[in-house]
């Protein structure tokens, strides 16, 4: 494991051993530096110790919508009172553009679909005002092959973004907060932040190197522009076959896949 040693006259450590920060490198390999005192009275010189050790996969982080679960098998039940306050608004709308939105309800945040076709002020606040108490209390179900994610013996952490009280009732209707380590819903109305800072914040949480981190979404702007950005490897869930394979790291179109693309990092 021991590379090689170097003498580093380094007059700041304080303990025989110390671990300093982790660097991984492109090729799979994590390079930890340890300096090591040379005599007891803990003076200088010190060793410097390079250690090297395979990169695998420890954690995975999933989106929600349409990665767990398909979204319009709920989305016209849940976004009815925002349909009805489209048609009040569609002289300001357009007509033509209602049915474009009622697609991208369950893909995009109220927020950026509002900037998107510039919503007056008060067709902002008034679906902001409905969405913020729209809940789901039916029994939701999982793409078929999420069972093969579920039954993966790795930390998972899920990361979706929309309003609070609306994700977290989809998680508990898909009865799957058990099946990860933690649940964070970002919520535009309370944070400027990106799904980039949230992962940043979970790496540091449960200090984990992006090289360590395999992050599974539907989005490639979202959740696979982020991984991308802090260089982590990226799955492109994509079972409708909907974009090329330049977005990710990895593209599938189903979680059977899954089990290799982890399995290759351990090689």
């Amino acid at each position: 494991m021991l590379l090689r040693e170097v003498a580093a006259p380094v007059a700041t450590a304080r303990y025989k051993r110390v671990l300093l920060p982790r660097h991984a490198n492109k090729n799979g390999l994590v390079y930890t530096l340890i300096l090591t005192h040379q005599n007891q009275n803990r003076q200088p010189p010190y060793t410097l110790k390079i250690s090297k050790t395979p990169l695998m996969i420890r954690a995975l982080i999933l989106d929600m919508d349409n990665t767990v679960f398909p979204t319009n098998t709920i989305s016209d039940e849940l976004f009815e009172p925002i349909y009805q306050l489209l048609e009040k608004h569609k002289d300001k709308v357009g007509e033509e553009n209602i049915a474009e939105i009622r697609k991208l309800m369950s893909k995009k945040a109220w927020q950026k679909i509002a900037e998107e076709y510039e919503f007056t002020d008060e067709l902002t606040k008034e679906g902001a005002d409905i969405l913020r108490e729209t809940t789901y209390h039916k029994p939701i179900d999982p793409f078929e092959d999420y069972i093969l994610v579920k039954e993966l013996d790795i930390d998972k952490y899920l990361v979706t973004m929309g309003f609070t009280k609306m994700q977290w009732s989809k998680v508990k209707m898909l009865n799957i907060e058990s099946d990860y380590k933690e649940v964070l819903v970002n919520d535009p109305e309370t944070t400027e932040d990106t799904k980039k800072e949230v992962f940043q914040r979970l790496m540091e949480k449960y200090n984990l190197q992006p090289q360590e981190v395999l992050v599974i979404g539907d989005d490639p702007e979202s959740e696979i522009k982020a991984g991308n950005d802090l260089q982590m490897p990226t799955v492109l869930y994509d079972r409708m076959n909907e974009y090329e394979d330049k977005h990710a790291t990895h593209h599938i179109h189903n979680y059977s896949e899954l089990a290799a693309i982890i399995k290759c990092y351990e090689d």
